[in-house]
């Protein structure tokens, strides 16, 4: 395939080119029964920026972060990678409980994903995974999930 044919197909890689590539992480504590780190995400959540998601995370953990939730609210696109992202974290901060049922054991999450964009839900729905993830809407009671 050709690309320099075609003047329509350059001034559409030329626009994707000039969209912002960049993920901002703003990172918070947030307290309730126990110490919750909070970041925000703004921007793509894909190929090119969840390396920089998955480091910050590690950092965190490195630091004593245990239990995290992640405001999804301004992630504007996300891609296999992204998603791919949050199932890593999601398993870096797992934890095995034991449940009062004769001494069963049972998986235990310390990350919330707090509100969801529209983008990032529809890759949640056309994944299949949305009853496996703690989703929350409201950061008061992500906090007190904890």
């Amino acid at each position: 395939m050709r690309w320099s044919g075609d003047g329509r197909l350059r001034q559409g890689i030329a626009s994707m080119s000039s969209m912002s590539t960049d993920l901002q992480i703003d990172v918070s504590e947030q307290q309730g029964s126990v110490p919750v780190t909070l970041l925000r995400l703004d921007g793509p959540l894909d190929a090119s920026t969840h390396t920089a998601l998955e480091s910050k995370v590690a950092e965190l953990v490195e630091q004593g972060t245990r239990n995290l939730i992640l405001d999804l609210s301004r992630v504007s696109y996300m891609g296999s990678a992204g998603f791919f992202a949050i199932q890593t974290i999601i398993k870096l901060l797992r934890s095995d409980a034991e449940s009062g049922h004769g001494g069963a054991v049972e998986e235990v999450s310390h990350v919330k994903l707090l509100a969801p964009s529209d983008e990032v839900m529809k890759v949640i729905r056309r994944l299949g995974v949305e009853d496996y993830l703690d989703i929350r809407t409201d950061l008061g009671a992500a906090v007190a999930s904890f």
